[in-house]
């Protein structure tokens, strides 16, 4: 029921995942046809954290022992981790006003709403005011060392 409800949800605001989970309380989301910079499971992570909302960066699951590649060359790059383990009305809205600092590891709430904050704010604004240091490191190769 939840895994169907996010499914759902998540294809409303644009997010289609290629892979439904069968077996598992994760979703595993693509994020490559998003404007750049949140195309990227750092920056989609950054912007939802600012919402008081977690999801997991891909780069996170990248196994790369010998460190061989920079994180902005893994295949893992343009996806995000969504756990639908949390009470629906947690999946809808993230809990906002209860995710403190101290309680947001322990709270893994994606918050659909707070993603779909996020995307109108793309799509109105857009994707200049997204980003931290990760937009800068992409563009600027050259650069990339200081922040890997």
């Amino acid at each position: 029921m939840k895994r169907d409800h996010v499914l759902k949800r998540l294809k409303a605001i644009g997010l289609e995942v290629e892979i439904p989970p069968v077996a598992t309380f994760y979703i595993w989301l693509n994020l490559e046809n998003l404007p750049d910079p949140i195309n990227n499971g750092l920056t989609f992570f950054e912007e939802l954290l600012k919402e008081k909302t977690i999801v997991i960066p891909g780069i996170f699951f990248d196994v790369n022992p010998a460190h061989r590649r920079n994180l902005f060359n893994s295949p893992c790059h343009h996806f995000v981790r969504l756990s639908f383990g949390p009470p629906l009305e947690d999946l809808d809205k993230g809990r906002r006003s209860s995710i403190t600092r101290s309680t947001l590891s322990n709270r893994r709430c994606i918050g659909i709403d707070a993603m779909e904050r996020v995307l109108r704010k793309a799509n109105k604004k857009g994707s200049h005011v997204f980003g931290h240091s990760y937009k800068k490191s992409i563009k600027d190769r050259a650069g990339l060392a200081v922040h890997v």
